[in-house]
């Protein structure tokens, strides 16, 4: 384990995990931040809109995502809304959302492929962990085949019922071209 390892310093994830399932390079992400900490939180970036090709999943789904993934390790979960004016009000929040889940606590927050990391400019240390080669979660996303299945369409009625379309960024598109 490298110099950064410490039980008395916070793991942080900032994550999308945008997936149906966590794929390789998300495992290895988390196992090596629970390797490093005993205390680990992953935020989990949300938009506060409709369900997009971007972001076609809320943050309570994907926090069973990272529970079924990891059944056995306690990690907690918080959605961390984006910031649409800057960077900097961004990082406050998720400084301030640190400092208020474990208060006087070092914490490092960590980041791999494609992350948070170049945005954040508040006040803990960052650390990149090396991405393992694997698939993306865009790829993950743009491959997937509509699983003929009861279960697939009982979801696609629940989304139709119960929330915005899951198409409402297309269907602002058109009426807007």
């Amino acid at each position: 384990m490298s110099g950064l390892s410490s039980n008395e310093s916070v793991g942080i994830i900032i994550a999308r995990f945008q997936v149906p399932e966590l794929h390789q390079g998300h495992r290895f992400l988390v196992e090596e931040v629970a390797a490093r900490h005993r205390d680990v939180l992953i935020f989990l970036g949300t938009r506060g809109t409709a369900r997009t090709r971007r972001d076609p999943l809320t943050f309570q789904e994907r926090a069973i995502i990272v529970h079924e993934a990891f059944p056995e390790r306690e990690l907690a979960l918080l959605p961390l809304p984006d910031h649409p004016i800057s960077n900097a009000h961004w990082s406050t929040n998720i400084d301030a959302c640190i400092r208020e889940a474990f208060p006087n606590r070092h914490a490092i927050l960590y980041g791999s492929r494609q992350s948070f990391i170049p945005l954040y400019v508040g006040d803990f240390s960052t650390y990149e962990i090396p991405a393992i080669p694997c698939e993306s979660g865009t790829d993950v996303r743009t491959t997937l085949t509509f699983p003929h299945t009861r279960d697939a369409r009982a979801a696609i009625i629940h989304a139709i019922e119960h929330g915005p379309s899951l198409f409402f960024d297309d269907q602002m598109k058109n009426a807007a071209g």
